[in-house]
């Protein structure tokens, strides 16, 4: 005893997208992935410091005499303090 088999009614539809739809240029494909690669952010040189707040990696460093890191005949060595040029971020 077979069972009938359902057809569908509802209405066929066309697969096939319209040319205007699918035609890009590919200077503008090119455009897109320079703009991607422009946007991803490029990791830093290796062994670089760089700033936590900007990113930059221009710094002026300072003393930071509240860090004695050794004392020899009166002469203190004290730690060094990075201060960042472009925003102004001590570390």
């Amino acid at each position: 005893m077979s069972e009938p088999t359902q057809v569908s009614s509802a209405p066929a539809t066309s697969t096939t997208p319209t040319p205007m739809a699918t035609t890009v240029k590919p200077s503008e494909i090119v455009d897109r992935q320079e703009e991607e690669a422009r946007m991803e952010e490029k990791p830093p040189v290796e062994g670089r410091r760089v700033c936590p707040e900007c990113g930059g990696t221009t710094f002026s460093t300072l003393e930071d005499k509240s860090q004695v890191l050794h004392q020899m005949g009166g002469v203190k060595i004290y730690a060094k303090k990075y201060v960042c040029k472009q925003c102004g971020y001590e570390y």
